[in-house]
């Protein structure tokens, strides 16, 4: 006589339960709830050498210093009685070497600065920083001398016509390891940064 144990029938369905499992091959998984699958990724960050070339124009002798559009720029005048504007640029992915040319430009179209050779800076040097693992550095004490307008009347004189006049200032920096060449632009309003020369240029 077949006697069947009471707990048998229970262990049967409850294998055939675990048979039906969503585990089972060719059946997706179920995303639901807490189990879900996370297909957010997130962006790879920029390597500081990977950004691109690129400049942000500004002045100083000595040290690099962020100019704002429409900033009030001093003409120096030179121990040798030339005049010019001192430029600098802060840079990002860049190498070591640079060459800069700066150009000058009044609102009438008469440039007074550019005609000159470019100049060719270490960042490493005297003329700037660099920091070799962010290819990134400033340079600073670049001249635009402003001498390419010849006026009708005296040099002097002509300079002090430019106090207060907005002028375009276009910086062109290459990178000498790649050859890629960029453009800056800002615009600065021109003033006389001696007192004698603005008290001279009242009396004209």
């Amino acid at each position: 006589m077949l006697v069947r144990h009471p707990l048998a029938l229970p262990l049967i369905l409850l294998l055939f339960g675990a048979c039906g499992s969503n585990d089972r091959p060719g059946k997706k998984p179920d995303t639901s709830g807490d189990g879900a699958l996370d297909t957010n990724t997130a962006e790879p960050e920029i390597e500081p050498c990977d950004l691109p070339f690129a400049a942000t124009l500004g002045t100083g002798p000595y040290i690099y210093t962020a100019t704002t559009l429409g900033a009030d720029v001093e003409m120096v005048h030179g121990h040798q009685g030339g005049w010019h504007l001192d430029i600098a640029a802060d840079l990002v992915g860049v190498g070591k070497m640079i060459d800069v040319l700066p150009t000058v430009t009044l609102r009438d179209g008469i440039q007074i600065a550019g005609d000159q050779l470019s100049t060719s800076i270490d960042l490493g040097g005297e003329q700037g920083t660099f920091k070799p693992q962010q290819c990134a550095g400033t340079f600073y004490g670049e001249r635009a001398y402003i001498d390419d307008h010849v006026p009708d009347g005296s040099n002097f004189a002509f300079i002090c016509s430019l106090e207060g006049q907005t002028a375009d200032v276009e910086l062109q920096v290459t990178d000498v390891a790649t050859g890629e060449t960029i453009h800056q632009t800002t615009e600065w309003i021109l003033h006389i940064d001696v007192e004698e020369d603005a008290e001279e240029c009242a009396a004209l």
